[in-house]
């Protein structure tokens, strides 16, 4: 018993209709008019095309874009974060599963195109026949152009009618294709005057409604039989690879973005230059003050010149060379505010004393 159609409403994206003798049209589009693919038209296509082939009221399926155009272009910050393996799993099984329910519709389907097929152009080429309008153009720009390797099913799809080479060539180097080239590639099987494909798709499925339903059944079966085969094969292999690339390319976008931000923001406040023994004691850890400075006296120990309340750890280290008495003496002490006073006062009472020594020796 043929289903109801009570699910034509169901798919903000897709508008269905048909006609009594069972032509089912379905035209994508963005409130009436030409289509941008989002998330959320990618996870309804799925449930879509899978009653469409359910449904055996239907006997022809024609499809087409709203607008003078097929699909446009993609909204890709709708999908979110495509790095997320969450994301992306849904992504991809959806971009599977539109793929085999559309190849599944088991009656004639046939695709009208008016304008830009740009996106997802490998929905119109699961069709049995593609009737397009003079100024149509195939292009694929979610893909190669936008750093994305093209694993959906369009490398699958093309290849398919119009030869691996062909394919190859026009997905790494997009540019708009003709409808006229289309034909002579043998993807398009009819162009007609602008305006004019839906009507011609219609009067095709006229004709083909002349055969019993069993041979337009059995021969749409037949006919999709070899390319269904190779989207369960190359598609889920394909956008698992498609996944990698996105996130690829936005951890490349994310790495070139934040040496600018970095470099804003040291423009913005340079760096102040410390004094010597505040940056040194900013340094230091644990309450520990490094003191460094150069003399001539003998090396003395801290303990005895702070006060006998303070607990001190004395550690020095010496730097000395062949040519020069003078040492580079590094002391550290652990110890309090009040150790930190008396060890700077320590500092400059001996520095005070080595230059009075250099005076008398030099007098």
């Amino acid at each position: 018993m043929p289903l109801q159609n009570n699910y034509f409403s169901d798919y903000p994206s897709l508008k269905l209709t048909r006609d009594d003798n069972g032509v089912l049209v379905a035209e994508f589009h963005a409130n009436g008019g030409p289509f941008i693919m989002t998330a959320q038209s990618h996870t309804e296509f799925v449930d879509a095309f899978y009653r469409i082939a359910q449904d055996r009221a239907n006997k022809i399926v024609i499809l087409t874009g709203a607008g003078g155009e097929f699909i446009t272009d993609v909204d890709w910050s709708s999908f979110g974060d495509v790095t997320d393996p969450g994301v992306w799993s849904q992504v991809h099984d959806e971009g599977v599963q539109v793929l085999e329910n559309i190849a599944n519709i088991r009656v004639p389907v046939i695709a009208a195109i008016e304008g830009r097929a740009h996106v997802h152009s490998d929905y119109a080429l699961l069709a049995s026949v593609i009737v397009a309008a003079d100024g149509a153009t195939f292009e694929d720009v979610a893909h190669f152009s936008a750093g994305v390797a093209p694993g959906d099913g369009i490398f699958t799809t093309w290849s398919y009618r119009a030869g691996a080479g062909r394919a190859e060539a026009f997905l790494l180097n997009p540019q708009p294709l003709t409808a006229h080239t289309a034909h002579e590639w043998g993807v398009v099987a009819e162009v007609v005057p602008n305006g004019k494909a839906l009507s011609r798709a219609r009067e095709l499925a006229e004709l083909y409604l002349r055969a019993p339903e069993v041979t337009r059944r059995n021969t749409r079966i037949h006919f999709i039989q070899p390319l269904k085969e190779r989207i369960v094969r190359e598609v889920g292999y394909g956008l698992s690879l498609e996944g990698a690339s996105s996130a690829a390319l936005v951890k490349s976008m994310q790495a070139k973005s934040e040496p600018v931000a970095r470099k804003g923001q040291s423009a913005r406040r340079p760096p102040k230059a410390p004094h010597p023994l505040r940056y040194l004691r900013r340094r230091s850890r644990n309450n520990t003050i490094w003191l460094s400075w150069e003399t001539g006296r003998d090396r003395r120990s801290l303990r005895g010149r702070l006060p006998a309340t303070e607990s001190v750890s004395p550690w020095w280290s010496e730097n000395s060379s062949a040519d020069s008495a003078r040492t580079s003496r590094v002391f550290r002490a652990r110890t309090s505010s009040t150790a930190q006073r008396s060890l700077r006062t320590f500092a400059e009472r001996n520095a005070a004393e080595s230059q009075s020594r250099v005076r008398r020796l030099q007098s």
